[in-house]
């Protein structure tokens, strides 16, 4: 995997997300390399966090989508 990228973060939501988009991540952003790791932070007004992490394989020869 490529070496870690932070992106800047989004501007604070204000209010729950529910079945929405949190944000956009460009496609330039993913230059480089085929394999990244999406990783989303949350934290909730009382302090409480919660970290999801999602691997993104881009690799099309290897899914067999040539």
């Amino acid at each position: 995997m490529s070496k870690a990228r932070r992106s800047p973060p989004p501007a604070e939501i204000g209010k729950p997300v529910r079945g929405g988009v949190l944000g956009d991540i460009p496609a330039a952003e993913f230059a480089g390399s085929a394999k990244w790791q999406v990783r989303l932070i949350t934290e909730h007004r009382n302090g409480r966090s919660r970290e999801a992490r999602f691997e993104l394989d881009l690799d099309q020869e290897r899914d067999g989508r040539n």
